[in-house]
């Protein structure tokens, strides 16, 4: 009897525990799944752990010079950290590996010229690494405050810094440190309008640093120096901006000069004299010791219309000549400037763009004989990578959809890497081969299982303002039923000068929110991405559309994109809202305003109110500023155009629900546009059709994690209020 008590007392506790076992299981069941209208039980939904725990590249892969490492940037939740692969190892064993693990981030980073030896900025201090002998990290300054701007010295292997007072010389091997008193404050990779290409670094030789610094208005110049005799020349008397200062050789630097709004650029040569023609005038208190000889190079210029060029240039590595990426014939293409024979070729064409994104640059073969380059000469939308050889000849290695760019090539020239992205992977490293002619994948950023979760998006066309034709992509619910009536969102980009894929991008901002859409998308909301006039991709006209119309034509195609939509069976036209980043933002609240009827609701994240205090505002923290004044003109002259540019203006129409959020450090719009609109809604009576959240310390974008925890939820309980 007493084995029987004992048997169903132990039977019991099992049973008991296989109980709990089922209901834990049952828990997490229903957790991970969602219920449809039916009832029935919808597998897979993206949820927002899914989204936010990405890792995004920062930044340009280097080789180490013997090609055995490669470093790399990942910024998590808003920390950038420094990686290494091991390229020498076979490729099952290629497997990133995580150095820091920073506080703040890592900013810069750059390998010695002949060693193995990695410098990076972390935090604000000045590190080095030996990956071949030890993974100890040495570090070499305490005091905080360095920039993002480091380079070697080829001549004393001293690594060079900056607080943004002085250029700081400090030897790993624990020489003295060596200050050299910047004339002005040393331009350090911050945010600006004004200052787009600028310079730190020393000639190949080692005797001569270039750098950028700015006076008390901001404004630009270029200063020359030398360890033994500290500054010996400056830039001055230019009342055009000067910026991309670069070097060609040991004696010879070029740099451009561009005109108020762009519409005119110069490219020139600077020749240091030997320095037996030098002399000496700091009794004066003049710091040129020479007068440089100045040869033009290359200059555009748009007389009519007075529009700019996007361009910029790359030096041959062995200093014969120089790559120019201009818009000479209404789309950038490439231009090789033989230095010897003084002349010019282009070198692609077509009705295409011959660069990836903005920012995006060639990499050129190490004996300067090809470059690299992405296009989107196969497709309006994709990039593909182009390899172009100077003696004639050029084919794409590249054309996996979606986006294929930055390519950086190894030391021998064997390979490159380039980073990539499709509609289900997100912006990760690869690595081609040219003895294969095959890709292979060095890294993986996609968090597991989340590609299967995404919706196939579809490219289509609609017609915008003057019926300029504008491309867009729709996302649409895995489960979709062309029988239902769904509620619509249009998304729309920042920049402007901006181009959205459909798919994961190489931006991360926009990475982020293409993930983000997927995520509406999953929650039973189509989406529409459009191609708005001003952005990249279509050439120069198109990037121009703008011109004396901002505000206007621009936020026609948005109200276009909603007419498209509602022109669907399957949307619902009482349930369709607008949303936006930046530029977007400023998109959404012209269309809230211009056109109440429209949208539903929408969002704006750090978007423009009142462009006239922008500005002023611009100039008073980047000093000329010259953004807005390129689409409208002076404010003095074009007073009317810089009204109808402003949504403030149409304030009274406002009449839709509108969500605001913005950053209080944002760098690119000042905080006080959000105070404003506040204001605005405020005096206006909005109650609570209106919401504004402040994230203190943010950035534009919002730069950490946990703050998209807060404002995604935010953004997804405001739509599904107003649209569900």
């Amino acid at each position: 009897m007493i084995w029987l008590c004992i048997f169903i007392s132990q039977l019991i506790t099992i049973l008991e525990g296989i109980i709990l076992v089922l209901s834990e299981s049952l828990i997490v069941f229903i957790i991970f799944c969602n219920f449809n209208e039916e009832g029935g039980i919808e597998m897979n939904q993206i949820e927002l752990a899914d989204i936010l725990n990405l890792k995004y590249l920062t930044g340009l892969p280097i080789w180490s010079p013997d090609g055995k490492w490669l470093a790399y940037k990942w910024n998590d939740g808003g920390v950038t950290d420094l990686w290494l692969i091991h390229m020498s190892q076979s490729e099952p064993n290629r497997l990133p590996k995580k150095i820091t693990s920073a506080r703040s981030g890592v900013s810069v980073m750059a390998w010695h010229p002949t060693q193995n030896t990695l410098a990076y900025v972390m935090d604000g201090n000045l590190f080095t690494l030996r990956p071949d002998l030890t993974e100890e990290i040495q570090q070499l300054s305490f005091e905080g405050g360095l920039m993002s701007r480091l380079t070697w010295n080829p001549q004393s292997n001293a690594i060079t810094v900056t607080n943004g007072k002085h250029i700081l010389l400090i030897d790993p091997c624990g020489a003295p440190r060596i200050d050299m008193k910047a004339i002005g404050e040393v331009f350090g990779g911050r945010f600006s309008q004004t200052v787009h290409g600028d310079s730190f670094d020393w000639s190949p030789d080692g005797t001569y640093f270039l750098y950028t610094w700015v006076d008390s208005t901001k404004k630009p110049f270029l200063a020359l120096c030398t360890l033994k005799d500290q500054t010996i020349w400056q830039s001055s008397g230019h009342l055009h901006q000067i910026s991309g200062g670069q070097w060609v050789n040991h004696h010879q630097f070029m740099y451009y000069l561009s005109s108020p709004f762009g519409a005119e650029v110069q490219y020139n040569l600077v020749t240091i004299p030997e320095r037996s023609d030098w002399k000496d005038y700091r009794d004066l208190k003049i710091n040129a010791r020479f007068t440089p000889i100045v040869e033009t190079l290359y200059s555009l210029c748009d007389t009519q219309r007075k529009l700019g060029f996007t361009h910029s240039a790359s030096v041959q590595p062995n200093g014969k000549g120089i790559l120019f990426h201009s818009e000479a014939d209404g789309f950038l293409h490439h231009y090789y400037y033989d230095l010897s024979a003084k002349t010019m070729v282009q070198k692609t064409f077509g009705l295409c763009e011959d660069y990836g994104q903005a920012g995006d640059r060639i990499s050129w073969s190490p004996d300067g004989s090809t470059f690299l380059y992405a296009s989107n000469r196969n497709h309006p939308i994709e990039r593909h990578i182009w390899h172009h050889d100077l003696n004639g000849g050029e084919r794409c290695l590249v054309s996996t959809p979606v986006t294929n760019l930055a390519p950086v090539f190894s030391p021998n020239g064997s390979s490159f890497v380039y980073t990539h992205c499709d509609q289900k992977k997100n912006g990760d490293l690869w690595l081609y081969e040219f003895e294969t002619g095959r890709s292979s994948q060095l890294t993986d950023s996609m968090p597991q299982g989340l590609a299967d979760k995404l919706t196939d998006t579809t490219l289509i066309q609609y017609s915008g303002a003057d019926h300029w034709p504008i491309d867009a992509f729709m996302f649409k619910p895995k489960n979709f039923d062309s029988n239902k009536k769904y509620p619509a969102i249009v998304w729309v980009h920042g920049g402007p000068a901006r181009q959205m894929r459909g798919s994961w991008h190489p931006s991360s901002t926009y990475a982020h929110f293409y993930a983000f859409n997927q995520l509406l998308a999953s929650r039973g909301f189509v989406v529409l991405s459009p191609n708005f006039r001003g952005g990249i991709g279509y050439g120069r006209e198109f990037r121009h559309g703008l011109w004396g119309v901002k505000g206007q034509h621009d936020t026609i195609d948005i109200i276009s994109a909603a007419s498209y939509l509602k022109s669907l069976p399957f949307i619902d036209d009482s349930r369709v809202a607008v949303y936006g980043l930046s530029y977007g933002g400023y998109m959404t609240l012209h269309s809230l305003t211009q056109y109440p009827e429209v949208f539903a609701c929408g969002i704006n994240i750090a978007g423009l109110w009142d462009i006239a205090q922008w500005g002023f505002w611009m100039r008073s923290q980047y000093g000329n500023y010259y953004g807005d004044p390129y689409f409208l003109g002076d404010m003095e002259e074009n007073p009317e155009l810089w009204a109808k540019g402003s949504p403030c203006t149409y304030k009274t129409n406002l009449s839709k629900p509108l969500l605001s959020l913005q950053g209080t450090a944002d760098p690119n719009v000042d905080i006080t546009q959000q105070d404003k609109l506040v204001r605005d809604c405020v005096s206006l009576g909005r109650g609570e059709a209106f919401r504004a959240v402040y994230y203190p310390g943010e950035s534009h974008t919002f730069r950490w994690r946990k703050t998209w925890q807060d404002a995604f939820p935010i953004m997804l309980d405001f739509f599904a209020r107003h649209l569900q």
